[in-house]
Formats: C-alpha cells, sequence, structure tokens
C-alpha cells in the first residue's frame, strides 16, 4: 500500500475557499471542529500510512463518496470524487455507475453493486436498514470491520455534504459578512 499524504483542508479545498473569506473565518473561529472534521476526512479517505478500514480500499470509498455526492446531490463534492477516481487509475464505466441515477448493478462486480445499494439505502432510508441489508454485504465478502467502516464513511460523507452547504450559504465579500454580524448584536 502506497502512503499518501492528506489533503490540507479538503473542506477548503472542496468550495475552493479564499483563505480571508467569511467561511474560512468562521471555521478559524472554530479551530478544533475544522480539525476534527478533516481529521476525519483523513482518516476515512486519505490515510497517511496503512490503515485499517475494513479491506475497503481507495477506489471504493471514493466510489462510495461519488455516489453519496450523486444522491445528495453535490455537484461539486461529485465532481472532486470524480477528479480523485479518475487520478487512481478508475475505469470510466466504473465511474459512470457510480455516478448514474440508476446504476446498472448487474454490470459492476459483485461487491461493488453491494456496497452501493447499501450506500444508497443509508443515504435514502437509512432507518429502513435492516438484518437481511446487512448480510447482502456479508454476502458479497465484506466482514463486520468493512461494514463499520463504510457506514462510518457514508456517516461522514452525509455530514461533510452539509457542512458544505452551510459553508456555501456564507457572503462572499467581508462587507457583506461584517453587515451581517453589527445585524446579529443589533437584534434583540
Amino acid at each position: 500500500m502506497t502512503e499518501r499524504r492528506p489533503a490540507a483542508d479538503a473542506f477548503a479545498e472542496i468550495l475552493d475557499l479564499e483563505p480571508d473569506s467569511p467561511a474560512s473565518r468562521l471555521r478559524a473561529d472554530r479551530p478544533e471542529i475544522t480539525q476534527y472534521a478533516q481529521d476525519a476526512y483523513a482518516s476515512l479517505l486519505e490515510p497517511a500510512g496503512p490503515a485499517d478500514l475494513g479491506g475497503l480500499d481507495q477506489e471504493e470509498r471514493e466510489l462510495v463518496a461519488l455516489r453519496v455526492a450523486t444522491l445528495t446531490p453535490d455537484p461539486a463534492l461529485a465532481a472532486w470524487h470524480r477528479a480523485r477516481l479518475d487520478r487512481l487509475g478508475t475505469s470510466r464505466e466504473l465511474t459512470a455507475a457510480a455516478a448514474a441515477a440508476d446504476p446498472p448493478r448487474p454490470a459492476l462486480p459483485a461487491r461493488l453493486a453491494a456496497i452501493l445499494r447499501h450506500t444508497d439505502l443509508l443515504i435514502e432510508d437509512p432507518a429502513a436498514a435492516e438484518q437481511p441489508d446487512l448480510d447482502a454485504l456479508t454476502d458479497a465478502g465484506l466482514d463486520s470491520r468493512a461494514i463499520v467502516t463504510l457506514s462510518q464513511l457514508i456517516a461522514f460523507l452525509s455530514f461533510q455534504v452539509r457542512v458544505l452547504a452551510l459553508l456555501r450559504l456564507f457572503p462572499e465579500t467581508p462587507e457583506t459578512m461584517a453587515t451581517a454580524k453589527t445585524s446579529e448584536r443589533t437584534t434583540p
């Protein structure tokens, strides 16, 4: 396994945040939250060294990330993961299947089809997940550690989508941000 260097700040890179932007300043006000989010990203998607991710390889994790970005939908996040899949050398067929509205499951390897099916379930209707859904992952060759890692990855990606959406709501100019802060202080 080759060592990968974690992104300095994946959230800022995905949003192409300027260091002095309002969203960057907000994140700087909460450095522990920013660091915890980046650490989670790094441990699940860019481990710095050998990591026990339950046997889920980098390509599978990136395909799950692309699937989550497609379902949520977050085009910028989807583009980010598409580019990462390109750098990994993932086939265009697998990338297209993960990004398809209705992936052609029979064309996918059984393990990946089960992983993407579970991703869809946890993103679209997590309360509907039942034991047979976990059994389908086991039948596809995932052990309990891989299933936990997959669930953690999907949960983190769901969080990431929401944080990215929130950060996009912030005004882009410092003047607008100053006006917003003044309004907050004067509002009873």
